[in-house]
This record gives structure tokens, C-alpha cells and sequence, in this order.
């Protein structure tokens, strides 16, 4: 069911002084944070649901539409759990995209759903062979494996998201020991990928 939500960015000093309209496909209530995109480059920022209305407020082709609530990581197929790399904090007010990257198995009970979503490649094996992997796939890339996390925490660290910030199920020991021997000239060095490269996948992110 469509909605239309009235929405106040009070995070960002520029925008926080009226609230701006956006489409919605979610079930949500006054007062719920939600990731919406914002401004000429669509990144997503964290706002408060001020009002609802079931009609739209002008034109519905001028509206953008929510991405998220706030905090809502998880994507169910198959009877298994796949981790967003959405959704998370990597600057003073900004929120990693959505459908970039997820982190599961995927096995063929998941396969429908995860189509539906819009995964439409999969990388897994060592480290260095995912991450070589990771320039000629596009669309929602689906991380898997036993280094698949790993690759998820270091992509996320790539981005800019801080240590701190990261989210207790990204919290990856392998990757975090790699970040702190040397960062990006360190994930450089383990996958054989110049740093502007690793710095271009990050960017999905952005």
C-alpha cells in the first residue's frame, strides 16, 4: 500500500527548518526515522515521519520515495538471513545505499527472493579473488562464503564508515586486523586492486 509521508531531516542544519514530502511503500507511523534520499546526488539521510496522508500532496512524479526505516538491515529468503550494507552511518549525516551489496549464502530456496530484490551477481572464494571479482559486477552483488563478511566489514570501512560505527553484525576480526595494518593501501596489497578501484566500489556505497 502507497502512502505519502511528511518528513523533517533534523540532523542536517540546511534542510531541518521545514519537512519535504516523499512516496512510501512501508508501513509507517508518526514518529518513526526512516533513510530517505536527499538532494541532486540522492544520498540518503535519516529523517522523522511528521505526518501521513493517503493521497499525494502535488504531483507524485516530482516526489522521491523512502528507502528505509532506520535500522532495517535484514533481508529474509529461503529461511535464511542476509545482512545489508545499507543503511549504515559513514559520515556527519549520510547513510550507505541500499541493494549495493548484501552478505548471506543464497541458496535456491533464496534465489527467487533475492532476484525480486535485485541481486544479479555473487562473489565469494579467498579474499583477493572476491574482491578482483567485485568491478565487473553491477547490481545488487551478493557477498558469500567464508570471507564474505569479511568482505562486507572492509567495503563498509572503505566508505568511510568508522570503526566505532560499524554494526555489531559487521564486526568482522579478520577485517578489522587488515584495516588497521594499512587501510586501503593494505586491502590494495591483499586483492591486487589499485587503491582508486577499491575507492570506486566503495562509492556504491554513497
Amino acid at each position: 500500500m502507497v502512502s505519502y509521508a511528511a518528513l523533517r531531516f533534523a540532523e542536517d542544519k540546511n534542510i531541518s527548518d521545514r519537512v519535504y514530502w516523499y512516496r512510501s511503500t512501508l508501513s509507517l507511523s508518526v514518529g518513526e526515522r526512516v533513510l530517505a534520499p536527499v538532494g541532486m546526488r540522492n544520498r540518503l539521510q535519516r529523517a522523522t515521519v511528521e505526518r501521513l496522508s493517503p493521497t499525494p500532496p502535488f504531483a507524485e512524479a516530482l516526489l522521491k520515495e523512502v528507502a528505509a526505516k532506520d535500522g532495517a538491515r535484514r533481508l529474509r529468503a529461503g529461511g535464511e538471513v542476509f545482512r545489508e550494507l545499507g543503511g549504515v552511518r559513514y559520515d556527519d549525516r549520510h547513510y550507505t545505499r541500499f541493494c549495493r551489496f548484501l552478505v548471506g549464502e543464497g541458496g535456491e530456496g533464496a534465489l527467487p527472493v533475492l532476484a525480486a530484490y535485485g541481486v544479479t551477481a555473487r562473489c565469494g572464494g579467498a579474499l583477493g579473488a572476491l574482491f578482483a571479482s567485485l568491478p565487473a559486477a553491477h547490481g545488487c552483488v551478493l557477498l558469500t562464503g567464508a570471507h564474505g563478511g569479511a568482505a562486507g566489514t572492509l567495503l563498509l570501512l572503505a566508505a568511510g564508515v568508522p570503526t566505532k560505527g560499524l554494526p555489531p553484525d559487521m564486526v568482522c576480526p579478520e577485517a578489522l586486523t587488515l584495516w588497521q595494518e594499512g587501510g586501503m593501501a593494505r586491502l590494495s596489497q591483499i586483492t591486487g586492486l589499485a587503491q582508486s578501484t577499491l575507492a570506486r566500489i566503495a562509492e556504491r556505497l554513497h
